[in-house]
């Protein structure tokens, strides 16, 4: 949640028309800025998702309701909009079907504190719902929501914007070239909440993400709030901005997020696997028994970042796959580079790839929508990943095999390659001896 205080913050001297500025080259830090109504309601969230871990809907409502009175009280004047203001100072006010942005640019730790991504969207809607009971302040909370909890699994862009266009119907195709020129104040969901995703989308880093959302201008504290919270889900925060931030947050709101911090480690952690059939579904696109090797091969990538080289699970993953006589993608047809290949059904050509080093290799997919990250141009069909395999030994210009290649992938070298079919065929054997004894 350190990220959307960091957007925050940072886009505070830039807020509304006047103040904006069309360009990503501006003072990170300036005295200027300071924490506003983002920051405050944010670890109001935080502190009622906390307290309400794991209890009944009623519940964690309420705690929401109180903590963002409280708190809201006790930061008077930080940029609150009228109706939430009249919310926050009568005990008995209900939600008022509002579709504004207040309730996306606070609900960063509901994208963090869960470990499926049902329970991610289901938390997003009680902390809109407290006062954008909308559906429009509904979706744009649960579409920011999304995005962290995709983010945390570093799951390629292309996927992300994907599953949160279909999910929630944004447009997500245009570029920040083309939204920065006429873009003004909005500060509904609708009209902000897209182009905070744009922005992250866009971006090549934590910070260059923050720049690129205040540089569309508008309400630029919440669109850089929104987009930091996605942000720093995908790939941390510096220390010198955490830092930074930090200097500028009172002891009280800086101790909540070292809270959420360990309560996160003790309660969370790497989201569960079952998160692919949302994010991939398409019934003619998805190979639903390839979501752990997905999850495997994700879990790898997480575990690299730190130091931690683990390529065993995703062996394993394989091993189990073999046994299954699940099927894979592999891609067909192509016009460049081809290898002869013999499928269970007939003899067809291979697009191969190469990599950096010059080496071929076979590339297999697990969705449609991996194979279309690598162009619209390719070609597939589904066959077992036992013949894929086994036959790949036998083409003596092939290196390996290379699982989803352009997003997160997995190589495969030819030994790998060998030993998993040499295991799977010796155990095929010693079940056959068994069944004939």
């Amino acid at each position: 949640m350190l990220g959307a205080i960091i957007g925050d913050i940072v886009g505070s001297p830039y807020e509304f028309n006047e103040n904006n500025i069309k360009t990503t080259n501006f003072p990170l830090f300036t005295d200027k800025s300071v924490f506003t109504d983002d920051t405050v309601m944010t670890v109001a969230v935080a502190r009622a998702l906390m307290d309400t871990y794991g209890a009944d809907d009623d519940v964690i409502e309420n705690a929401l309701t109180m903590q963002m009175r409280a708190l809201g009280r006790n930061y008077p004047g930080r940029g609150y909009g009228g109706m939430f203001q009249a919310w926050l100072l009568v005990d008995t006010a209900e939600a008022y079907n509002s579709f504004g942005n207040g309730s996306a640019m606070r609900v960063a730790a509901a994208g963090w504190l869960y470990r499926t991504l049902e329970e991610t969207l289901h938390a997003a809607e009680l902390t809109a719902r407290v006062t954008h009971n909308h559906p429009e302040g509904i979706k744009g909370a649960q579409a920011i929501a999304a995005a962290i909890f995709l983010a945390r699994l570093r799951l390629p862009k292309d996927d992300i914007r994907a599953y949160l266009s279909r999910t929630f119907g944004y447009d997500l195709t245009r570029t920040l070239k083309q939204i920065r020129p006429g873009y003004k104040m909005d500060e509904t969901c609708q009209g902000s909440v897209p182009e905070a995703i744009t922005a992250f989308l866009e971006g090549n880093g934590f910070v260059d993400v923050i720049r690129k959302a205040v540089s569309i201008g508008g309400d630029s504290d919440t669109i850089a709030c929104m987009a930091g919270a996605i942000a720093e889900a995908y790939y941390g925060v510096p220390e010198q901005v955490e830092k930074d931030a930090f200097a500028r947050l009172d002891p009280d709101l800086s101790a909540t997020v070292f809270k959420f911090r360990r309560f996160y480690v003790d309660h969370s952690g790497t989201p569960l696997p079952g998160w692919e059939e949302s994010v991939y579904y398409n019934p003619d696109e998805v190979l639903k028994g390839l979501k752990n090797l997905e999850f495997a091969i994700s879990e790898f990538y997480v575990k690299s970042g730190s130091g931690k080289m683990e390529p065993q699970p995703v062996l394993d993953e394989i091993a189990e796959l073999l046994r299954k006589d699940e099927v894979v993608l592999i891609t067909v047809q192509a016009p460049s580079q081809s290898l002869k290949y013999s499928t269970s059904a007939d003899a067809v050509q291979v697009q191969c790839i190469n990599d950096s080093e010059g080496h071929l290799l076979l590339p297999i997919f697990t969705s449609k929508n991996q194979v279309s990250s690598g162009g619209p141009e390719l070609y597939c069909m589904t066959d077992s990943i036992y013949n894929i395999l086994s036959s790949s030994l036998a083409a003596d210009n092939l290196f390996g095999v290379i699982i989803n290649p352009f997003g997160q992938n997995f190589l495969l070298d030819k030994k790998n390659v060998r030993l998993l079919v040499q295991q799977f065929e010796m155990d095929q054997s010693i079940a056959a001896k068994k069944n004939e004894d």
